[in-house]
């Protein structure tokens, strides 16, 4: 998805698809992971060309500052990052199975064969919520601190 950015900017259906399919996703503790790395670095990348070399520098590991493509320009960067931050919704949702478990394809997943869904709330990936929001906020406080 960066290279597509640095290479040819996806237009707002492009967006809103990939919004649409992480919020499918968000459940799982490696999508927010990866959103909470690529997220510090666009920062990282966001803040030396806007505050200029006197701004403290905000460290990301080398591992997630290459996911960044060097040929991305400072305005791809910058419409990159305000996108990429909106990809997981309102993170609070995070801490609510009820919320998580009302996307369209969470629901599909677990309709038995006679169209009946399930006690979706419960299903055991719903556990790791807890967790998964913490991975979330911590990553927003590393974009804060």
């Amino acid at each position: 998805w960066l290279l597509a950015c640095a290479r040819c900017f996806p237009t707002p259906p492009y967006w809103k698809t990939a919004r649409e399919m992480l919020s499918n996703w968000r459940h799982h503790p490696p999508v927010i992971e990866q959103w909470s790395r690529v997220a510090c670095a666009l920062t990282s990348r966001l803040l030396r060309f806007t505050h200029g070399p006197s701004f403290p520098p905000f460290k990301v590991p080398d591992e997630d500052a290459n996911l960044i493509p060097l040929e991305m320009d400072n305005d791809c960067v910058a419409q990159t990052w305000y996108r990429f931050l909106h990809m997981i919704g309102n993170p609070v949702d995070l801490s609510n199975p009820a919320i998580v478990s009302t996307t369209p394809k969470f629901q599909e997943q677990f309709l038995n064969s006679s169209g009946i869904p399930h006690e979706v709330v419960l299903h055991p990936c719903l556990k790791q919520l807890p967790q998964i929001f913490f991975r979330a906020m911590r990553g927003v406080s590393c974009l804060v601190d």
